[in-house]
C-alpha cells in the first residue's frame, strides 16, 4: 500500500482534519465537475503534481501532459471522483471485518511534502496482522514516480530500516534493505497501490 489510508481503520478522519481538502470537495456533487472543467483541468492538476512531491518536477512535464489529456476526455473527472464520493461505503465496509488480513502486506510512506509517512503502516495494521514499513526520505506522495536514467536516485528506502516490522519477504535476504528500488521492487509496488485492504484506501 503505497502513501495512502484505509477508510474505516479507525481515525474520524483520513483527510487529517482537512488538510487533504480536496478529500471532502471531491465528494460534493457535480460542483467539482463545474469548476474544475472546461479547460481549467490543467490548473486543478498541475496543483497537486507541483506541491505533492519532495521535488515540484517530481512528475514530469510529460507525464503531466499525459494526466491531462486522459483526464479531459467525457466522463473522467465524474470518473475519478467516484473514488472519492465512495469514502462512506468504504468506511462501512472496513468497520464490518471480523479478522485482519493474514497475508503478509508492505506500506510505504512518503517521508516529506505531503507524503503520510508512518501514517501508512498505522492505518495497514488496522487490517492486516503481518505489516512490513517503509519510509522514503525526499520524497512525498508520488512515491511511485521512477528519476529519469542516469539520475541520481531522489526515493531511496531507508537503509537500515529501524521500524520495519513483521517478518521480511522470503529471498530477501536478513541485512538492510538495498538503496535502490529495482525494476521488480518497482512493479510489485505498482501493483500494492491496487491490490487494496478492504474496499478502498485513499490518498
Amino acid at each position: 500500500m503505497v502513501d495512502v489510508a484505509i477508510p474505516g481503520d479507525g481515525q474520524p478522519d483520513i483527510g487529517q482534519a482537512g488538510r487533504r481538502w480536496h478529500h471532502t470537495f471531491l465528494q460534493t456533487l457535480d460542483l467539482p465537475e463545474a469548476l474544475i472543467g472546461d479547460g481549467r483541468e490543467q490548473l486543478y492538476f498541475d496543483w497537486f503534481f507541483t506541491n505533492y512531491g519532495h521535488f515540484p518536477d517530481a512528475i514530469s512535464a510529460e507525464a503531466r501532459s499525459e494526466y491531462l489529456r486522459t483526464h479531459s476526455t467525457p466522463g473522467a473527472l465524474r470518473a475519478g471522483f467516484a473514488y472519492y464520493r465512495a469514502i462512506e461505503q468504504d468506511v462501512a465496509d472496513n468497520e464490518a471485518r471480523t479478522e485482519k488480513l493474514t497475508v503478509p502486506t508492505l506500506a510505504i510512506g512518503g517521508g516529506t511534502s505531503w507524503g503520510r509517512g508512518l501514517e501508512v503502516g498505522r492505518s495497514l495494521r488496522q487490517l492486516a496482522a503481518s505489516v512490513t514499513e517503509e519510509i522514503y526520505p525526499e520524497c512525498g506522495h508520488w512515491v511511485r514516480r521512477r528519476n529519469p536514467p542516469n539520475s541520481p536516485p531522489r526515493c531511496a528506502p531507508s537503509s537500515p530500516n529501524p521500524i520495519t516490522s513483521g517478518r521480511r519477504p522470503q529471498g530477501q535476504g536478513s541485512g538492510p534493505r538495498s538503496h535502490q528500488v529495482t525494476a521488480t521492487q518497482h512493479r510489485q509496488l505498482g501493483g500494492a497501490r491496487t491490490h487494496r485492504a478492504g474496499a478502498g484506501a485513499v490518498a
